[in-house]
């Protein structure tokens, strides 16, 4: 259920629709539901192999070509990462521009494509809103220290009293809450939801909020957008692919050290963003005092999304660097 599944189901689906003969190679999970077709006996390895997955250990398929796809969140990429790349792999997928520079500085030799993420715009379509007088941010993701909620909080809290219409609904992925607030207007939701709860959630937005110190892609901010939403989005690493000010909302940030912090079982080193505090209760302001303009915004953005950024586009991306490397 987590980042890495959801696309990984979402990209098979899409290249296998493009008639691509995909077979799973030999894992010890069983079939998810509707993709049983795609386990089936492995008769040769003369393929091209596809490693997506967040433990980076592309050479245990057994292909002469292998496509690797990840990323990682601060300018650091780890060595081993890196030393695995370079051992077994022919071409390196990451899903942002800013991931393509840090892979490069960090000693990645093989070329190194940028491969976005997309969206299916049946799963997160554009929503009816019935606007209630209480006006609702809100966000859902792993809050990690790396989402940036700390300074969220902070934000939501020291630009709004108590007396405004106004309130923060924060959806974690963790079954426990992430973080202890004494506040009425903020209200936390753990665990996962199925689809149908996820749109509702959505649905009782008017503004969507992706304060991230790092991200590969960010994939919540556009199924967001998909959906009607204005984005205000941290305008670096993955976010800043798919942020357009004339739509959406760039949070300006400072690069800091990231100096070893944890999240998600994992420590950071080199650089990440650190969102501007004073930009974030500027833009959520303005958006509060705005609303119909930011409607508006969250219309147009969901156009763009649906006709610029779906799963088909990526897949066919796929497909033709396959075939030249097949050639």
């Amino acid at each position: 259920n987590e980042g890495y599944g959801s696309v990984g189901r979402q990209l098979l689906k899409a290249v296998a629709s493009l008639g691509v003969d995909i077979t799973i190679a030999p894992t010890k999970n069983q079939a998810p539901r509707g993709f049983e077709d795609f386990f089936k006996p492995l008769d040769r390895w003369s393929r091209i192999g596809f490693y997506y997955h967040y433990a980076v250990c592309p050479s245990v398929l057994q292909c002469d070509r292998i496509v690797n796809y990840c990323m990682w969140e601060s300018t650091l990429v780890p060595k081993d990462f890196v030393e695995e790349i370079n051992k077994s792999v022919t071409l390196q997928y990451v899903p942002c521009q800013q991931n393509v520079e840090s892979f490069l500085e960090c000693g990645v030799r093989v070329p190194i494509k940028v491969l976005h993420h997309g969206v299916d715009t049946q799963q997160f379509p554009l929503l009816n809103r019935c606007h209630s007088e209480i006006f609702t941010f809100g966000t859902f993701g792993d809050f990690s220290p790396r989402k940036g909620i700390d300074v969220l909080l902070r934000a939501f809290q020291d630009e709004f009293s108590p007396k405004e219409s106004v309130r923060l609904l924060m959806k974690s992925s963790s079954k426990a809450a992430a973080y202890e607030v004494d506040d009425a207007r903020i209200k936390f939701i753990s665990g996962f939801m199925n689809q149908e709860a996820l749109l509702k959630f959505l649905q009782e937005l008017d503004v969507f909020i992706l304060p991230s110190r790092g991200e590969g892609f960010g994939l919540c901010g556009l199924e967001a957008m998909s959906t009607g939403l204005p984005l205000i989005a941290t305008n670096w690493s993955g976010p800043s692919e798919y942020l357009d000010p004339e739509d959406s909302f760039p949070l300006e940030y400072r690069l800091v050290d990231a100096q070893g912090i944890e999240s998600n079982r994992v420590r950071y080193f080199g650089l990440w963003a650190e969102p501007d505090y004073e930009h974030l209760r500027y833009l959520m302001r303005w958006l509060y005092e705005h609303p119909q303009e930011a409607a508006v915004a969250g219309q147009k953005a969901a156009r763009r999304v649906h006709a610029n950024w779906t799963w088909e586009r990526v897949a066919k991306q796929m497909c033709a660097d396959f075939d030249q490397i097949a050639s």
